[in-house]
C-alpha cells in the first residue's frame, strides 16, 4: 500500500531524527512504538506467513 511504501521509505529518516526534532517536545521514542513500527514492516511479507479469510457472504478468500 501507500502507506506502507511511506513507512518503509522514511522511518529509518524520521528514527534518526527524532532526538534532535521531536524528543524535547514528545519526550523519547518509545520501544513500544518502535516494536509497532517494525510489526507493521514484516506485516504482509510472504515469508513471514501470510493470513486468509473467507467472506461468509461470497464464499470468496481474501
Amino acid at each position: 500500500t501507500d502507506y506502507y511504501r511511506i513507512i518503509e521509505g522514511s522511518f529509518d529518516e524520521f528514527e534518526r531524527s527524532y532526538p534532535d526534532q521531536f524528543e524535547e517536545k514528545y519526550g523519547y521514542l518509545r520501544t513500544e512504538a518502535m516494536k509497532a513500527i517494525y510489526s507493521f514492516l514484516d506485516c504482509g511479507i510472504p515469508e513471514n506467513g501470510q493470513c486468509f479469510f473467507r467472506c461468509a457472504q461470497c464464499k470468496q478468500c481474501h
